[in-house]
């Protein structure tokens, strides 16, 4: 991690490389595998700007930019298919209700694309420390659709691999009163 904490341009620079492994020995034949949290990378970039001060003004003004990467996650994913007979009635979910079961050959045997945004925001600190402030942000500001799950589904045409993502960028403000 660098650091810098003196000037009107502050803010740090932060690299993590990680390795994760569980082993049970009723799982996977007793060997190894990635845990679902094993992240080998992680960047992160965090500035912040602060505007001159003004002699009226109330409030001392900032810029702020964090940038976040990340190695995605591991999950359990079938890479094969097979047909199987339907569960009973009485044990069918959504999920049951296929015709098509998954082969999963170990624990978490897929990792997820990378995972990254961008964020910004504007700050309107008060000066005197008592009264209102204020905070306007964006969340991942240009939109990465970073995949929260991945699944198949089985359509007319076979079964298909699909993604979701959670909101594509999450704007915010925020109002605190400190007394």
């Amino acid at each position: 991690m660098a650091k810098k904490t003196t000037g009107v341009l502050t803010g740090w620079v932060s690299y993590s490389w990680s390795k994760s492994e569980r082993r049970f020995d009723h799982v996977n034949n007793g060997e190894w595998f990635p845990f679902e949290y094993d992240r080998r990378h992680k960047l992160n970039v965090t500035t912040n700007y602060t505007l001159p001060i003004k002699e009226r003004c109330k409030f001392n003004k900032s810029f702020s930019i964090n940038f976040t990467l990340a190695t995605g996650n591991y999950i359990s994913i079938g890479k094969q298919f097979y047909h199987a007979a339907p569960m009973p009635e009485s044990f069918q979910t959504d999920a049951d209700n296929t015709q098509y079961r998954e082969y999963i050959e170990r624990p978490n045997n897929f990792r997820m694309p990378a995972y990254h945004h961008l964020d910004i925001s504007y700050a309107l600190d008060n000066r005197k420390g008592k009264g209102s402030s204020w905070v306007f942000g964006i969340y991942n500001l240009y939109a990465r659709k970073n995949p929260s799950v991945i699944y198949h589904k089985q359509t007319r045409e076979g079964v298909t691999t699909r993604s979701w993502s959670l909101l594509p960028f999450v704007p915010s403000v925020t109002w605190s009163y400190h007394f």
